[in-house]
């Protein structure tokens, strides 16, 4: 697994200071300020201060202080995607209302976040494990006591160059609850992941080993009752 990060010897980095920090939390994640109020802010600043100098130059500068900061979640982006039958009019009205928008995050640095997690070492399988009662019978429990982890790290060990490496299953599941937000109209099905070595245990703790991984949009149609025909499926 990867190795977790050294702390550094200052408290705060890599925020100058415990004011610095909180200064930026406000800003970006509390208030989510625009760039050129920022800019504001800081100018404000500067007449404030009897130094002169505020506590960031701009709203770059405090932007690339967060982006340093190694901790925390990873960040989100999106692309947009559309039906390759965009034109085609006599299809269905979700093949040609347009494009829909994924909104994720890069799964490999959440899983890496995952199984890098201190917090689980007492909690997370490192290998496929045999589990057995008092009269000998074999206990299935968490993910990787299970024949398939052991049947796909015997596949894979056929390869030589997989000789050391860790087999990470990948768990993924979508909630059926829609996420609506406000401005726009939009709908999205939360799609999450979690890493099959953590134990049950962890996963079910509302904690870091289950992952929001991506929004995905949901097409719309106009038909009052579901098609079950193969072309709007």
């Amino acid at each position: 697994p990867p190795i977790p990060n050294t702390p550094s010897k200052r408290a705060w980095h890599p925020f100058e200071s415990q004011a610095h920090f909180e200064l930026a939390d406000f800003t970006f994640c509390q208030n989510e300020m625009p760039g050129t109020q920022i800019d504001e802010l800081m100018h404000i600043c500067v007449m404030i201060c009897h130094a002169g100098i505020p506590p960031y130059a701009n709203h770059e500068h405090l932007y690339r202080t967060i982006d340093v900061n190694s901790e925390g979640d990873a960040p989100w982006t999106s692309f947009s995607m559309e039906s390759v039958e965009a034109g085609d009019s006599s299809g269905p009205s979700w093949k040609h209302s347009g494009t829909y928008e994924v909104v994720f995050c890069d799964p490999q640095v959440l899983l890496d976040h995952q199984i890098s997690n201190p917090g689980f070492k007492n909690h997370i399988d490192y290998s496929p494990q045999l589990v057995f009662g008092e009269k000998g019978q074999c206990v299935w429990s968490d993910f990787m006591t299970g024949n398939w982890a052991w049947s796909q790290c015997s596949e894979l060990s056929k390869d030589p160059d997989n000789h050391g490496a860790m087999f990470v299953p990948i768990i993924l599941g979508s909630y059926k609850t829609t996420v609506s937000v406000a401005t726009g109209n939009n709908e999205y099905y939360p799609l999450y992941i979690s890493t099959g070595n953590v134990y049950n245990g962890m996963r079910c703790a509302h904690g870091e080993a289950v992952s929001l991984l991506w929004f995905l949009s949901i097409p719309k149609s106009k038909l009052a009752k579901p098609c079950l025909s193969l072309y709007f499926n």
